[in-house]
């Protein structure tokens, strides 16, 4: 009997402390996969960021080729930007829907451009009915001025995402270390 409680405890003993031994490896390693994701979801953040001021600076290039010049054909970027920016838009507020901070500010950028935008619809519109109207300098400053600040929003963006992303990074490391 005393044999048999000595082998129990020098079989039970171990086979415990392996159990143990491999939850807590496995805890560490889903812990490292959520952190890694998180890095990974951020980088598409801002990969997407990027991407999405592309198509707005595409669109106000195509914008100002044709208000200077009258010529239809500058208008090409603009007309091909146009239908993907609020497939990004929408893309980047499901990625951030866990941030409260970062839908906000993407927000207040996608009111930016709408601003932008209508603006330019109406430069357009201007344009082709009133060509000397659209050469004035403070049609141009304004359009500018709008511009300006949505690369600013989205700069500031791009930063807020970029530090979030450092954060993960540094988690992940502390994370490896751990192990």
């Amino acid at each position: 009997a005393r044999f048999r409680a000595l082998l129990a405890r020098a079989v039970l003993l171990p086979v415990l402390f392996a159990l143990l031994l491999g939850g807590a490896l496995l805890w560490g390693v889903n812990d490292l996969r959520n952190v890694d994701a998180w890095v990974d979801r951020t980088d598409q953040v801002i990969s997407e960021s990027n991407d999405l001021l592309k198509l707005i600076v595409d669109m106000e290039a195509g914008l100002r080729g044709y208000v200077i010049t009258g010529e239809t054909s500058f208008l090409q970027p603009y007309q091909q930007a146009t239908p993907f920016i609020p497939q990004r838009f929408d893309q980047l507020q499901r990625r951030v829907a866990d941030d409260r901070g970062q839908e906000l500010q993407l927000s207040r950028i996608r009111n930016a451009y709408e601003s932008w935008r209508q603006y330019s619809l109406n430069l357009i519109a201007e344009r082709r009915s009133d060509p000397a109207a659209t050469q004035s300098l403070s049609a141009s400053l304004k359009g500018r001025q709008m511009m300006d600040n949505l690369r600013d929003e989205i700069a500031d963006f791009v930063r807020v995402s970029d530090r979030i992303r450092n954060q993960r990074a540094q988690a992940e490391d502390r994370s490896e270390e751990r192990r």
